[in-house]
């Protein structure tokens, strides 16, 4: 067989890593899949996480999600929503120079 008929397949020994992944990535596909689970269930609030790049990202998401229910929380509460909005903002703020303040840390080990 000559260079000229043979078929441009590769086998999976031919191609390098990051061209197995770039293959395996146009196979995939974005779906409400696991958020219609949820909301199936009766969830009526759906969080997700995206975990690429460098550094973990589950800690802060999930931090900023819990914060979102403080108005919910405090409606149950029957506090002043004024006053909620207070408590809201600074609990933010404190999440956030924690959160901060441990990265930091951490990064001078």
């Amino acid at each position: 067989m000559s260079k000229s008929t043979r078929t441009s397949k590769t086998s999976k020994a031919d191609i390098s890593a990051s061209a197995a992944k770039l293959r395996l990535l146009k196979r995939l596909r974005c779906t409400l899949k696991f958020e219609k689970r949820a909301w199936a269930a009766g969830a009526q609030l759906v969080a997700g996480v995206d975990e690429v790049g460098r550094g973990s990202l589950f800690g802060p998401v999930v931090a900023a999600f819990v914060l979102t229910l403080i108005p919910a929380d405090l409606i149950f509460l029957n506090i002043d929503p004024n006053f909620g909005q207070v408590i809201q903002g600074t609990l933010i703020v404190l999440v956030v120079m924690l959160g901060g303040f441990f990265t930091l840390a951490r990064s001078r080990k």
